[in-house]
C-alpha cells in the first residue's frame, strides 16, 4: 500500500515514483518465486501446504506436517536449490 500510495501522490518526485515501480516489481518476482517454489514441493514431495518466504540470500521453508525425515528435508533442500542457486542458504522446518 506505501509504494502505491507513493506512486499516485502528485508530491512524489519522478525519482520516487520510478522507485516505487522498481520496488513494486521486485516483491511481485519475490512472491512469484515463493509460490513456484511452494508448489514444486507440494507437488514433488506430496505435502498439503507449504509455505516458504524468500529474503535476501536465504529461504525458509515451512511445511505443515507433524515430522520430516532428514531425506524429506534433504528433498527439500535440492528442490530450492534447484531453483533458487546454490548460493541460498536453506532452512526447512516442519509445523503442526
Amino acid at each position: 500500500r506505501y509504494l502505491s500510495r507513493r506512486v499516485r501522490s502528485p508530491e512524489s518526485s519522478p525519482s520516487e515514483v520510478s522507485n516505487a515501480l522498481d520496488n513494486t516489481k521486485e516483491l511481485q518476482l519475490l512472491v512469484q518465486k515463493e509460490e513456484e517454489l511452494e508448489r514444486e514441493i507440494m507437488l514433488k514431495g506430496g505435502y498439503e501446504d507449504v509455505l516458504v518466504l524468500l529474503t535476501e540470500g536465504a529461504a525458509e521453508i515451512n511445511v505443515n506436517v507433524s515430522e520430516l525425515t532428514a531425506e524429506q528435508s534433504v528433498q527439500i533442500m535440492d528442490i530450492a536449490q534447484e531453483k533458487l542457486g546454490t548460493k541460498v542458504t536453506v532452512a526447512v522446518n516442519y509445523v503442526n
